[in-house]
């Protein structure tokens, strides 16, 4: 019985520590510890003090990241800022991955932006949006343009094969309450 009780108080004090240690800023380290639940190979195992059962121990394992700088909008100003994704050193920085951390900083920030599709066509990366959802629907003129700035120009800071960005919205030409493009009208051009 005092086994029992000693193993469930260090189960609750080590719920309440491992939380803690994870809450620290990453500065510069491009290691981050995630726990990785495995099965029990080595015959070490815990007893789950409320069923009696045997749990696979978990085990912590270093992962290696790099920075990504993109751009968002301030939830507070409303405007563009630089921001840092992390991703994974082994993934290929793409037109759609750098989309797809846009996009969900923009939903950090609560604005729902939906994206069709993302391609390519010699040095041109096209954006489609869809057409119910930001920057299309939903959103005044400012923060229209302010996500299709911080769309595109994530796009172009972070590829050099990649020269030019083109809206459009469900793979028509872009047309909003408050902006027309042609289909392959140029947003914005990396300059040399």
């Amino acid at each position: 019985m005092r086994l029992k009780r000693r193993l469930f108080l260090l189960t609750i004090i080590l719920l309440c520590v491992m939380p803690a240690g994870g809450c620290k800023k990453n500065e510069g380290n491009s290691e981050q510890a995630q726990i990785v639940q495995e099965t029990d190979n080595v015959g070490e195992k815990n007893n789950d003090v409320s069923t009696g059962e045997e749990t696979p121990t978990p085990t912590l394992e270093l992962t290696d990241n790099k920075e990504m700088f993109i751009y968002s909008i301030n939830s507070d100003t409303m405007e563009k800022e630089s921001i840092t994704a992390m991703i994974s050193s082994n993934e290929e920085i793409t037109p759609d991955l750098i989309v797809e951390k846009v996009v969900d900083s923009l939903e950090d920030a609560s604005f729902l932006v939906g994206i069709d599709a993302v391609a390519t066509s010699g040095d041109i990366v096209i954006v489609s949006f869809e057409k119910d959802l930001a920057p299309v629907a939903n959103v005044n003129k400012r923060i229209e343009t302010e996500i299709l700035d911080v769309v595109a120009q994530s796009l172009l800071d972070n590829l050099n094969d990649y020269t030019k960005v083109v809206f459009r919205v469900m793979g028509e030409a872009y047309q909003s309450a408050h902006r027309t493009f042609g289909i392959d009208q140029v947003y914005l051009e990396k300059s040399n």
